[in-house]
């Protein structure tokens, strides 16, 4: 057999085509997956960009009177994602707090605890103390 037969001729197209059409196609497989996983990101990353607003929300809910929207928009806030320890004790306390503005002590005995349990701000500890034991005290008392 010649060594310039077609046979060969078509062997060696065929590798030098192999090696960039095999690259190509990784590329390819890489980009997609590249793409696809930024796409899911920020998918997924959108309430974590909603969340100081929600919070935001729940403020100005809270100071037009409207304690059990508050209440509802500052729980929303606290189950969107992991919450710095120190928000997450000011908001539980001021749950709390709206509960018991709607004379709602057993509501804001959970709220109240966690944010006990948490670590109030310095600035915070008396008020929280006081609002436990006013609880507790309206819970423990019979009723008329």
């Amino acid at each position: 057999m010649n060594q310039n037969s077609p046979e060969m001729n078509q062997d060696r197209i065929s590798r030098k085509i192999k090696i960039p059409v095999i690259l190509l196609t990784l590329a390819t497989l890489i980009a997609f997956v590249v793409f696809f996983v930024n796409l899911s990101s920020s998918l997924l990353g959108h309430p974590e960009v909603w969340g100081p607003q929600m919070q935001m929300v729940g403020d100005k809910l809270k100071s037009a009177g409207l304690r059990e929207q508050a209440i509802t928009q500052y729980i929303k806030f606290l189950e969107l994602r992991e919450i710095d320890l120190k928000i997450r004790a000011r908001v539980a306390q001021t749950v709390g707090q709206l509960y018991i503005e709607l004379d709602n002590c057993p509501e804001a005995m959970p709220w109240l605890f966690q944010a006990e349990t948490i670590g109030p701000a310095p600035s915070q500890n008396d008020i929280l103390t006081r609002h436990i034991d006013f609880c507790l005290q309206k819970i423990k008392q019979p009723l008329p």
